[in-house]
């Protein structure tokens, strides 16, 4: 054990740590440089060896070295295994941590799947409950599992991260809150360079988190996972600014992976001056509310589906109030901007080019204002529908389309509707076909005798009216199931 009040200078070399040292209060333990001062875990049949240890300790520094795990040959395995999953650094309930100028790498360790989730803690760096953390400078590399794990604490800073070169490491900087009493609270990122994960390269939950400054590449599923593990059940995050983000999926061998650019459920999100290529979706909102999106760019999706989502610019699920400006959305294989179950959404002053499918599909939605949003899907090699909801279950109402510019368009038509009320078109210039309406298959109107087409009926309201096949006015409360169902208008005879 080191004691209480001590500063323990280590020159350089390497030291083996062989039985794990337990910290006190007021420690500062200094090497030279994380170039020359070495401290190396013993090696052991399940991984990495612990070597600090402080629970319910302060003012704990560790500076200026390098912690290497000694299991860079260890073959990675899961299952019901001896509780091994040690960290080589583990703190509980600690106030006033630094760890500044610290290089860790080769570290690895078996895992058991059958302990609590409070136990998991098989990653190299393990803060638990801890009060006043800041990781400054740390460079994380030839690690595998899992990276830094911060773990229900507060007040936590990480500054100038880099992460890279792990093989087979699943979540590089993890920091979440298993008591939701008692989230993580008070998190500041900034100046990050994080490549390569076989999971998301950065989840995090918890409450006032400020994200800044980050060059994000290669993630196996995501790259900002906030609230939600790939939007599972559980988890959500309030008052969350990211900004002066770079994300790209594309790999030194110029192959892409599947990864989501920023997933988010809870509350109050601010995302501005963000850039992803070449990832699966841009942003997906889930259970999200108080959204606010500004300067961002989306472009080159790729097509691998991540839990039937699609590829998309952003896709909006289940959430309220979001309001976008100043988006460019272009080269995108599905949709442009997807919105489900949502209401209050706001895009404004935008650009979406190229999207292979629909640039807007709605569903389910209400009041929805596309405002001064310029299309062009001069691209395209075949003609689809600008917007629809074809597929809604309950049907949208109040969307309103304005200012908009679709020069260069080739959508047949402009809206395809299913169960809408209150559609609104005004301004808009480029394409007339913006105001010819199609709907669903289950719509049945004869544009001919022989009834194998059908021309679009008007819908007032609840009230649908038609021409039938001889020339006759017709009207009907509700769908017309054929050609001639419904009533005559005014005088007319059969």
């Amino acid at each position: 054990a080191v004691n209480t009040g001590k500063v323990v200078n280590i020159p350089p070399g390497t030291y083996l740590i062989d039985s794990p040292i337990e910290l006190k209060d007021r420690t500062t333990i200094i090497g030279i440089d994380k170039y020359n001062t070495s401290l190396i875990s013993k090696k052991l049949s399940f991984g990495s060896q612990k070597m600090f240890n402080a629970i319910n300790k302060k003012d704990i520094e560790i500076k200026d070295l390098k912690i290497d795990g000694n299991a860079n040959d260890l073959i990675i395995s899961s299952g019901n295994l001896p509780y091994a999953n040690s960290p080589l650094i583990y703190m509980y309930k600690c106030n006033n941590i630094l760890f500044d100028n610290v290089d860790i790498f080769n570290y690895a360790t078996l895992w058991d799947t059958n302990v609590p989730d409070s136990l998991m803690t098989w990653s190299n760096l393990y803060f638990f409950k801890c009060e006043g953390l800041t990781l400054n400078k740390i460079y994380q590399h030839n690690c595998r599992v899992e990276g830094i794990q911060i773990v229900d604490c507060q007040n936590t800073m990480v500054n100038n991260f880099v992460s890279t070169d792990n093989d087979g490491i699943w979540t590089p900087l993890h920091i979440r809150s298993i008591d939701y009493a008692k989230n993580s609270r008070n998190i500041k990122l900034s100046n990050a360079y994080i490549k390569g994960s076989g999971g998301s390269l950065m989840n995090i939950s918890g409450e006032d988190i400020k994200l800044s400054n980050m060059e994000l590449y290669e993630a196996g599923h995501g790259f900002i996972d906030i609230g939600t593990e790939g939007m599972a059940e559980g988890e959500s995050s309030k008052n969350v600014y990211i900004n002066n983000v770079t994300i790209s999926n594309v790999n030194t061998n110029e192959t892409t992976t599947q990864g989501t650019g920023i997933s988010f459920k809870g509350s109050g999100l601010i995302l501005n001056n963000i850039q992803t290529d070449s990832v699966e979706i841009g942003v997906f909102l889930k259970d999200a509310d108080n959204v606010i999106i500004n300067n961002v760019i989306f472009s080159n999706m790729v097509s691998k589906r991540i839990g039937g989502v699609g590829s998309n610019g952003i896709t909006i699920q289940d959430s309220r109030t979001v309001n976008m400006n100043n988006i460019i959305i272009k080269n995108v294989p599905n949709y442009g901007l997807k919105l489900n179950r949502s209401s209050n959404i706001k895009l404004n002053n935008s650009d979406i080019t190229n999207c292979t499918a629909r640039p807007i599909t709605i569903e389910d939605c209400q009041n929805i204002l596309i405002d001064k949003v310029m299309f062009d899907n001069s691209s395209i090699s075949y003609n689809r529908e600008f917007i629809t909801d074809g597929y809604s279950t309950t049907g949208c109402n109040n969307i309103k389309i304005l200012n908009c510019d679709f020069t260069g368009t080739t959508f047949n038509y402009g809206i395809t509707l299913g169960k809408t009320d209150g559609i609104h078109c005004i301004n808009n210039t480029g394409n007339a076909n913006l105001y010819q309406l199609s709907y669903t298959s289950s719509v049945l109107v004869s544009t001919g005798s022989n009834n194998l087409n059908y021309r679009n009926p008007v819908k007032w309201g609840n009230f649908t009216m038609w021409i039938d096949s001889t020339g006759k006015l017709r009207i009907k409360n509700g769908y017309p199931s054929s050609d001639k169902d419904g009533d005559l208008v005014g005088l007319q005879s059969n």
